[in-house]
């Protein structure tokens, strides 16, 4: 089997004076170094088509070499023949926190290191069926105390040019200076008038931090190679005075050419 077993390895080295040019630097200063493997043999059975392991490790250290973050991670799936998946998770992580942040109102999360352990048990039904969705649970350690997550994502394809898709996640988290609750929902339709026009929308609701965000992309392609983009977002914050919103129109023309 060709694709029995896999393995990469990659290292980013990104100073706190590069300037990327296009696109940004989640973590600039840091040096990261990341390794993946699977192995993922074909089943003998007529249930599973395909089972297999795949560890990760990454690690990562500030620009004084000092620990920021250790990861070892380890997922098991499982890929039936109906083209649904079972995955299971385990994650160790370790977390070194230099500055104070603030993670809700009325927590912050003190400097340190913080070591944490989670599982995760997800499944995913075939991604080709006009329904589909994926349901995942989540438990362990989060900062100096526990997170649990429950998240459901709901996907319906009426047909080739209609399609609609929603997420709900909660979770519920535990800390030594409170516990509190927060909801993250989100609704996505596709429209595909034609071949070469589409419009795509995105409504989602944060309770953490009381917004509301839309974002509406209207996308036509008049010949290959060549995108025209009109896109409006806007973001609700609705715990703040009535009527505060920060909206923007965005036009975008995508040209390719060949020299």
């Amino acid at each position: 089997e060709a694709d029995k077993y896999a393995a990469t390895y990659r290292f980013l080295l990104a100073e706190e004076n590069f300037n990327p040019g296009i696109g940004y630097v989640q973590r600039p200063g840091d040096t990261q170094h990341r390794f993946e493997g699977r192995f993922s043999p074909r089943s003998l059975g007529s249930v599973i088509r395909r089972y297999g392991l795949q560890p990760t490790f990454t690690y990562i250290t500030d620009s004084r070499g000092d620990l920021s973050t250790r990861e070892g991670k380890v997922l098991s799936f499982a890929e039936f023949e109906s083209g649904d998946t079972a995955r299971f998770e385990i994650t160790d992580l370790r977390e070194g926190l230099s500055s104070p942040f603030r993670l809700h109102e009325g927590v912050i999360i003190a400097p340190g290191v913080y070591d944490t352990a989670q599982w995760k048990v997800e499944v995913e039904t075939f991604r080709r069926r006009q329904w589909k969705g994926t349901a995942s649970f989540q438990q362990g350690g989060f900062w100096d105390g526990t997170r649990k997550t429950l998240s459901l994502t709901p996907a319906w394809r009426f047909s080739k040019h209609v399609g609609a898709s929603g997420s709900y996640a909660v979770n519920r988290i535990h800390l030594p200076q409170m516990a509190y609750v927060t909801h993250l929902v989100s609704g996505r339709l596709d429209l595909a008038f034609t071949t070469d026009l589409v419009l795509l929308s995105l409504l989602q609701y944060n309770s953490d931090n009381k917004q509301f965000s839309t974002n509406i992309r209207l996308n036509w392609i008049p010949k290959q190679g060549t995108d025209v983009f009109v896109v409006y977002s806007g973001t609700d914050q609705t715990r703040r005075t009535t009527g505060a919103k920060d909206q923007s129109l965005t036009f975008k023309i995508a040209y390719r050419f060949a020299l």
